[in-house]
């Protein structure tokens, strides 16, 4: 006779997970695997000027992913990544490598572009667009070393055109602990953007 043991556990605590422990055993609670991506924060655009994430980066994770849904400019502009080393009460505009690319779905020409200032994400989205999409992977976060940013974002200006983005950068500021997204003109109409801690071992 089988014998259902499905509610012999404890209770478990933050940032466990329910594991199986092997054929006819209870299963327990425990620490996310190694790789997980743990939801910290998200952010509703709404004619926003900017959307910050100054809570929950913290030394738990050195690597974050900020996924970004459809986000659409009021006004034919460019998205940005800055970032924070005070926790949100200023933002870093000097001391970045960032390089940028881009190209269309149908075009084998690949444009490309640097900044010292700024971190591109997309260039020229327009509002009656179906906005940018896509992923902001951000490395050596609250740590001594430098920053790494790499980003791979898609636009679609018509509905028969497609555009991708690449963009690899650093800054020489260390114990980075608030991102920024905004335009560089104009607001974020309408958009999310969800931000994920990416567990170590």
């Amino acid at each position: 006779m089988t014998t259902n043991n499905s509610c012999n556990f404890t209770l478990g605590a933050s940032g466990k997970v329910l594991t199986s422990t092997g054929t006819a055993t209870s299963p327990t609670f425990q620490p996310y695997p190694e790789g997980s991506w743990i939801f910290i924060e998200k952010k509703t655009a709404s004619a926003s000027a900017t959307l910050d994430f100054t809570t929950g980066i913290t030394s738990t994770y050195t690597t974050y992913a900020l996924v970004l849904s459809a986000l659409i400019p009021s006004t034919t502009s460019s998205l940005q990544i800055q970032l924070s080393n005070d926790g949100g009460s200023s933002w870093l505009a000097t001391n970045y490598l960032s390089g940028f690319l881009n190209n269309d779905y149908n075009s084998a020409t690949i444009s490309n572009a640097n900044s010292t200032t700024q971190v591109l994400v997309s260039t020229g989205t327009q509002p009656t667009s179906q906005g940018v999409s896509g992923i902001i992977y951000l490395y050596n976060i609250t740590t001594s070393s430098q920053p790494v940013i790499r980003t791979n974002a898609t636009y679609t200006p018509t509905a028969a055109s497609f555009r991708a983005f690449q963009t690899f950068a650093t800054n020489t500021a260390t114990g980075i602990n608030a991102f920024r997204l905004s335009y560089l003109s104009g607001n974020i109409e309408t958009g999310k953007a969800c931000l994920y801690g990416i567990r170590k071992s």
